[in-house]
Parts: C-alpha cells; sequence; structure tokens
C-alpha cells in the first residue's frame, strides 16, 4: 500500500508514473490531500483546491473593495496540481470582480522561497496591499509585513492552513484561510486503503470532507483535531543502524 500525499509536481514529471507502476505490480495508491491526476491511482482522500481558491476569492469579494484593491498572489509551484487548481478556483472569483492581480509569483512551498517571492514582490510592487498566499506563503508575509512595519497596511488571506496560519488568524494579522480539514481527509485515506488491503469495494472512489473558510469570528466553530495533530503531539524518530 502507498499513500500518495505531495508531490511538488504530480503530472506526467512528478509522481504519476510513480502510481501508475505501483498499481500495475498490484499495490493500491490513495490519493491523499493535494491531488494526483494519475487514472489508475486507486482511490482519492481529498478536498478541491479550486473549492480552496473559490473560497478565498469569495472572501475577497464580501469584504474588499474591487476599485480599491491591489493582490500579491503566491499561490505554490507551477505545475502541481494543488497549485494549479487554486489558481484556477481563485482567478474564476477575483476576474470577473475586477479585482487587480499586480503579481502572481510561483514558487516551492517552501517557507523561505514563499518569504523570499513576497518580500521580492512588495519591494518590485509597491501598490499591493493584500496578499493571498497558500499556507507557507501567507506565513512568510506575516513576517515579512512586521519586519517592514506595514502589518496595519496591507492584509493577508491563505488559500489553505497550518497552525501558524491560525495563530495569525486569532492574532488578527491574517484576515482568515481556507480549511480543508487534513485530519478528516487523513481518516478517509486510511479507511479506504483498509478496505482496498481486504479486497472490499469503495463506497466512492473520492471523497473528502466540505472546505470552509475560517476567520477570527468563525474559528471556534471548528474543532483544532479536524484539521491539526492534537497540540502536545510530538513526532518521534528512529533509525536502525545497520551493524
Amino acid at each position: 500500500m502507498l499513500i500518495e500525499a505531495y508531490h511538488e509536481r504530480n503530472d506526467e514529471l512528478g509522481g504519476g508514473p510513480l502510481v501508475k507502476k505501483a498499481v500495475a505490480a498490484g499495490i493500491p495508491v490513495v490519493d491523499y490531500a493535494n491531488g494526483i491526476n494519475e487514472p489508475s491511482t486507486s482511490a482519492h482522500a481529498n478536498v478541491s483546491f479550486i473549492d480552496l481558491g473559490h473560497l478565498v476569492g469569495e472572501f475577497l469579494k464580501e469584504t474588499a473593495d474591487p476599485a480599491k484593491t491591489v493582490i500579491g498572489f503566491f499561490p505554490g509551484p507551477q505545475g502541481a496540481n494543488f497549485s494549479d487548481d487554486a489558481v484556477k478556483g481563485f482567478e474564476e472569483v477575483v476576474k470577473p470582480a475586477a479585482f487587480k492581480i499586480a503579481v502572481n509569483r510561483r514558487g516551492s512551498s517552501s517557507l523561505d522561497v514563499q518569504l523570499d517571492l513576497v518580500q521580492n514582490a512588495l519591494q518590485a510592487y509597491p501598490e499591493i496591499n493584500y496578499i493571498v498566499a497558500i499556507d507557507p506563503g501567507a506565513q512568510g508575509a506575516v513576517t515579512v509585513l512586521r519586519n517592514s512595519r506595514k502589518l496595519d497596511k496591507i492584509k493577508v488571506a491563505s488559500i489553505n492552513i497550518i497552525p501558524p496560519v491560525y495563530q495569525n488568524i486569532a492574532d488578527g494579522v491574517t484576515e482568515g484561510s481556507g480549511v480543508d480539514f487534513t485530519v478528516i481527509q487523513a481518516k478517509l485515506a486510511v479507511d479506504m486503503a483498509v478496505r482496498l488491503l481486504e479486497k472490499q469495494d469503495l463506497p466512492a472512489k473520492a471523497a473528502g470532507p466540505a472546505p470552509v473558510f475560517l476567520t477570527k469570528e468563525n474559528m471556534k466553530n471548528f474543532e483544532w483535531t479536524t484539521m491539526f495533530a492534537p497540540k502536545d503531539f510530538a513526532a518521534t524518530f528512529s533509525v536502525d543502524a545497520k551493524k
């Protein structure tokens, strides 16, 4: 059993051939969280990043004036399914609403890369007053804005969520974030894996929780452990050395 969680590229140049090879060898593959297009994938437990893009776009439509809003957009790596889908969903909402996207910077989803992308874009496009980014980009944006003393001048919204983004929303320095309930997705993926290993029929080949847009006002309505590991969780790693 292989549970496919993430590749910077999930197309024909990334995880697709590996999944196809595993399935051909009789190894079930469950696509978890970020999505892969390979048709032979055994099952999918995820949330559409098109939907997450829609959610953050709709939030901007409800809370921001298109005539006064200039967006810096940081949706993650080119060619990764989750990132390309987020672009599609977000632009489907904001472009008809006449929001201006000053820059769309693509790059690895690592915090360091995203922080640099945001910082460089703000220098090149000083008119930006709203940053929309994937989770590490939103996290990095708050750091950049805090260091440049612009937290009160430029708003931040996140496409998806990690604990630092959640905390920034609670602190009032990030407007909100799409939430795809990755813990629920993980439970679905494990359930699918067990069923596949036991040669059971799946009730559905693709399933996932309904995403929401979390803000400071509604965050009390959503359990931490549907999104993240328990707060007292600590990962333990071990290596068996060869004698």
